[in-house]
């Protein structure tokens, strides 16, 4: 959510946790979760230690995730 990192859960929904490193944070979240294939997904957010807009990506269903600033070098 807007205001709370990224969860995962691996019990059907009845526990969550958050991904380490944490995506997102209580003072900026994350917006939108899109996986386009078992592997394949971004997270669209904020990140928590700079607050700017970023995309993180993973190739892997979430076991590791890269982060994207935008405008960024």
């Amino acid at each position: 959510g807007d205001r709370s990192s990224l969860l995962i859960t691996d019990g059907g929904g009845a526990r969550w946790q958050p991904i380490e490193p944490l995506i997102g944070g209580t003072a900026a979240g994350t917006s939108q979760v899109v996986f386009f294939n078992a592997s394949d997904g971004v997270v669209l957010g904020w990140d928590a230690q700079s607050v700017v807009p970023t995309i993180w990506h993973t190739f892997d269903g979430g076991q590791r995730w890269t982060a994207v600033v935008p405008g960024s070098s």
